[in-house]
């Protein structure tokens, strides 16, 4: 098996992945474009206060660098620009293999729930926005 990561060496808490990872959604021609000129390729589902989304970027980076960013949830406020304030949470309805955390995003205070699953072997984030 591979080496941990130095984020579960640090004792991060991560997500276990729950079942087979989704089919990833095809990238549209304009989408394609955007990639290949370096800009980030984001799409969200919303219906009656929850939905579903993905985002994708093309980063020169470690692949072991890059994956702990993108699964250190709680590290997002020091990671993106619009996010205030990160903190885990116990949803209503406890759904094996996924964890929560709650994001107030921009300067109007918005509140996201937000509930991941990770397959860390593929190195696959999953997410779903719930109702606060």
């Amino acid at each position: 098996p591979p080496p941990p990561s130095p984020a579960a060496r640090s004792g991060r808490r991560r997500c276990q992945p729950q079942g087979s990872s989704p089919e990833l959604p095809e990238l549209r021609p304009a989408e394609l474009r955007r990639l290949t000129a370096g800009k980030r390729v984001q799409r969200q589902d919303l219906r009656s206060g929850s939905g579903t989304g993905f985002a994708v970027q093309d980063i020169c980076a470690d692949p072991d660098a890059a994956w702990d960013c993108v699964s250190d949830f709680a590290g997002y406020k020091r990671r993106i620009g619009t996010v205030r304030k990160v903190e885990a949470y116990r949803p209503e309805r406890v759904v094996p293999g996924t964890c929560c955390y709650r994001f107030t995003v921009s300067r109007l205070g918005l509140l996201l729930d937000v509930r991941f699953a990770v397959d860390e072997e593929q190195r696959y984030a999953r997410w779903t926005l719930e109702q606060p």
